[in-house]
């Protein structure tokens, strides 16, 4: 059965969807199956791969709450041009997802936080890696993604603001996991946008190494760099593909090392 880890943060512009994409891309490079789920309306995901999420017909959140629309995943599930990967995209669609399943808990959806582990289902022994990247809130879409996964990764912007925040969310997640009975690792806090140069950058992983308990907060810190954000801009792929050499770069595979994902 396929590895679903979902990656989340608590606000956007912090590297989680890069963090996601770079993750997918690499695991797909040492030869395994990959689908990267999206279900953040944004559909960042798919733009790193160079698709326009506003042409797909057929999307996540088709396969959440528009069952009779589709015969499986399978229909939501498109071809990259890297090897191995795969993705089920979202866009604009999602942002009808609380109004649509909320207004309808008793006739419709009587267990609105297993939508998306139960549409794929039939197709998730098919993979070997499911990564999903999440809306920057706790919410509907992110249960699903919680509830769909058996790992859960924080990305951390390394500064002071987050670090409060950052702690807040995990204690939510650890009180969703035991509501929802989930048998989910929360992997740990990954620290993004570092900057060695900078004092609060340094201060901010001290900081939460000392609050953070019984989390674990990675040693590899993925660099602050425009790489992440100009080569799908570019290339339409993300930058573990187009320069994985690059020292900057190569933090995403360090820290695909010392997760021990591959």
């Amino acid at each position: 059965m396929a590895v679903v880890i979902s990656v989340l943060a608590n606000k956007g512009g912090v590297g989680k969807t890069v963090t996601a994409t770079s993750i997918a891309a690499i695991l797909s490079q040492q030869s395994k199956k990959v689908l990267l789920i999206d279900v953040d309306h944004q559909g960042s995901a798919s733009l790193t791969f160079g698709f326009d999420p506003d042409k797909f017909k057929i999307t996540t959140f088709d396969v959440m709450v528009n069952k009779n629309k589709i015969k499986t995943a399978n229909a939501a599930i498109f071809t990259t041009e890297i090897e191995n990967l795969y993705i089920m995209p979202a866009n604009d669609d999602m942002t009808g997802l609380e109004f649509e399943v909320l207004t309808k808990l008793n006739e419709k959806y009587p267990n609105p936080f297993c939508l998306l582990r139960d549409g794929i289902a039939p197709i998730r022994d098919t993979y070997d890696y499911i990564v999903i990247d999440t809306p920057p809130s706790l919410g509907l879409a992110q249960g699903n993604a919680l509830v769909a996964s058996n790992k859960a990764l924080v990305v951390f912007q390394t500064d002071y603001l987050p670090i409060r925040s950052t702690l807040k969310m995990i204690e939510n997640i650890k009180m969703f996991i035991k509501h929802q009975k989930l048998d989910l690792e929360v992997m740990g806090i990954l620290g993004t946008m570092y900057d060695s140069r900078v004092r609060i950058c340094n201060q901010s992983i001290d900081e939460l190494k000392k609050t953070a308990n019984d989390i674990r907060l990675f040693k590899t810190l993925i660099p602050r760099t425009t790489l992440f954000s100009s080569m799908p801009a570019y290339y339409g792929k993300p930058a573990v593909l187009v320069e994985p050499n690059n020292h900057l770069v190569n933090a995403y595979y360090e820290f695909i090392k010392e997760a021990e994902l591959n």
